[in-house]
Parts: C-alpha cells; sequence; structure tokens
C-alpha cells in the first residue's frame, strides 16, 4: 500500500509539475495573443487612417482639377476676347486705311483741279 501510496504521490507530482508547465506555456500564449490583438488593432487603425487620408487626398485633388477647369475656362475667355479685339482693330485700321486712302484721292483729285482752274 505504501508503494501505490508513494507511486500515487510521484504521479501526483509529475502531474502538478506538468500543470504548472502547461499554466506557463498558457501565459506565454496568452501574452502573445494580447500582443498580436494590439498590433491587430494599430494595424487596422492605420488602414483606416490612411483610407481617410487617401480620401482627403482624393477630395483636395478633385477640387484642385476644378479650380484649373475654372482658369481654363477663364483663360480661354480671355483669349476670345483677346482674338475679337483684334479682330476689331484690324477692322478699324482697314477701315481709316480705306477712309484715308479714299481722303487722300479727294483731295488730290481737288488739288487737281483747282491746278487746272488757274492754269
Amino acid at each position: 500500500l505504501e508503494r501505490a501510496e508513494g507511486a500515487l504521490l510521484t504521479a501526483l507530482d509529475v502531474l502538478l509539475a506538468r500543470k504548472r508547465d502547461l499554466e506557463e506555456q498558457l501565459e506565454h500564449v496568452m501574452g502573445e495573443i494580447l500582443s498580436v490583438d494590439l498590433r491587430l488593432n494599430d494595424a487596422r487603425r492605420e488602414r483606416a487612417m490612411v483610407g481617410h487620408r487617401a480620401a482627403q487626398q482624393a477630395q483636395g485633388l478633385l477640387e484642385q482639377a476644378q479650380v484649373l477647369a475654372v482658369q481654363v475656362q477663364d483663360f480661354e475667355s480671355e483669349a476670345d476676347a483677346a482674338d475679337e479685339t483684334a479682330a476689331l482693330v484690324a477692322a478699324v485700321e482697314a477701315h481709316v486705311r480705306d477712309t484715308l486712302a479714299a481722303q487722300l484721292s479727294f483731295t488730290e483729285q481737288h488739288l487737281a483741279k483747282v491746278a487746272a482752274d488757274q492754269g
């Protein structure tokens, strides 16, 4: 009976040692799980922030594109106005040139008539 009791005590000691070893391993694994959970949460937060930043950058680029589109329209309008002004200036120049040529011709004819009348 003493031998059986000794064997049981030895088996109990082995089981208790195994239990302590398993508890230590469990504690280590739980620490690793907690660490992984923390890193996972950090990664999720970072991913959300990256997505938010990307959306903000996309919005900023869209707004810049809209501003540039308005500026292009303004420049095109100014270019059209400059073309219209150039055409008007050219028409006025042609009119002035034609008027001066007609006036010069009239004056030359008048002077020729005056000279003929005097001569």
